[in-house]
This record gives C-alpha cells, structure tokens and sequence, in this order.
C-alpha cells in the first residue's frame, strides 16, 4: 500500500513525473538504478521482447510471467500498461489484475483503442468497484489521436466527451497518445480534474514545455526499445545497419520473423 500511495502522491506535483519505459527485468533494473522514481512497462516494447506483436496478441500467461521477472527487480513503484486488457471480459479483465496485484503492480494502462468509449468504461467501473480506490492507479489511455479514428475537426471534441466519461467512471489519470499540440495541451489540461499523460518519442523534446502545459506524468511508450535495439542492429553490421528501427518496422518483424532490416 505504501508504493501505491506514493504513486498517487507524485501524479500531483507540479514538476510532474517522468516515466521512461521499460520492457524486462535488465531495462527496469538499469532504469531504477539511474534514479527513477517509479518503473512504467511499454506494452509495445514487452510484446516484442517476448516474441509478439503489439496490439493484444501476446498470451497473459507470458505477461504475468514477464512482469514476475520485472517486479522481482524493483524497488519502486511499478505500473503495467495491459494494452485493452487482452478480453472484452471484464470477468477475465479482473482475474489478470488479481494476479498481476499479487506481483505487486500498483497501477496500469488501458485503452480504448478502436472500441466505442462505452467499452473502456465498463472496463473501468468494474475495476474500481472490485479494487477500491487506493490500490490500484487506472491510468485510461484515449486513442482517437493515436489511431486516427475521428476527422481531425471533431478529434478534440471527441478526446474531451471520452476523457470525461473514463473520469467518471472511476480512472485516476487520462493518457493521450499521439496529441503533441502544447495549445491543445494547455486548454485540455485546464479542464481536467485528473492529471494528464503524454507520450514523448524522444528524449531531445522538452519536457519542460510539457510540465508548463500542465503535464503531470510524460511517457516515452516504446521509444526507449527502439533507441535500444536500434543500437543494436547498428552494433550487428557494423554501423551500417539500412533502416531506421520504427513502431511499424518492429511490429512487422515479430508478425513476420525472418524480415531483415
């Protein structure tokens, strides 16, 4: 209860809290080492580190499995991105959190993705209303920018009626994916009641201007795997690694093993 409650406690200072993901136990534990205050998994980057694609294939036998390994190494708190919760049920939704708990999590991710906001929000008070309020963080990751799924005139509209149904329902932090726009930021920000998420895709962006904005927890999702392992196939060929290591060319890779970059 204690990391819980301190994972509360840093989402309502006014420098915010900086999260640079992590996928297996070796990123948490470097992470943790240069001074992170909690430990955040990509569920991009863990997919891939175990062999799937992003996007609610990987088997919850292999999350739990791969979190038990991260959580062993942490010391702070830890939360877990469980993409829209690998089931529609929210029966089964309840038993993956029930175990994940176990290991020591204190707070997760999860999306809307393609579905109608409906289906997060049912998601959201059924967690809630069988973990309490003080357990567990629900961070409620919106979409419609990520994904494209709105006209981009009626996209901001369309963020702020789903963020306000996901609040209501019960979540204690909204995550924005793919909305960079430090206007929109600052307006979205000024109508919250529940501190605001947005993911970075690199470390050269500033932070600061996103804190000004009114910010109160950046992410980097996968951009830290890829900087990574981008490294990595560098190191491979001798600095003459051809493709840039992207989302679309890393999900490709664990779709179709056998590509080469």
């Amino acid at each position: 209860m204690e990391k819980a409650l301190k994972f509360r406690e840093i989402h309502s200072r006014a420098d915010g809290i900086v999260l640079l993901n992590v996928w297996d136990a070796a990123s948490a534990a470097i992470v943790q080492a240069q001074g992170a205050e909690a430990v955040a998994t990509s569920s991009a980057s863990l997919a891939w580190a175990n062999g799937y694609p992003d996007g609610n294939a990987m088997p919850v036998e292999v999350l739990v499995a791969a979190v038990g390994r991260i959580s062993r190494v942490c010391k702070v708190p830890l939360t877990v991105d469980i993409e829209a919760g690998y089931s529609d049920s929210e029966g089964d939704i309840l038993q993956l959190l029930d175990r994940l708990i176990s290991l020591g999590i204190v707070g997760i991710n999860i999306e809307d993705g393609q579905s109608e906001p409906q289906v997060l929000e049912r998601k959201i008070q059924a967690i809630r209303n069988h973990f309490g309020s003080e357990s567990l963080f629900i961070n409620a990751r919106c979409d419609v920018y990520l994904n494209g799924i709105h006209p981009k005139d009626s996209c901001f509209t369309e963020l702020k009626r789903r963020l306000e149904i996901y609040a209501q329902a019960g979540a204690d932090g909204l995550f924005v994916p793919g909305l960079l726009d430090l206007a929109l930021i600052n307006e979205l920000s000024k109508e919250l009641t529940l501190p605001l998420n947005v993911m970075l895709s690199s470390s050269e962006t500033k932070q600061a201007d996103y804190i000004a904005a009114g910010v109160k927890r950046i992410s980097y999702g996968p951009a830290s795997f890829l900087a990574v392992y981008e490294g990595l196939g560098k190191f491979s060929k001798q600095q003459t690694c051809e493709s840039k290591l992207d989302y679309a060319v890393m999900n490709t890779l664990m779709s179709k093993r056998g590509q080469t970059l």
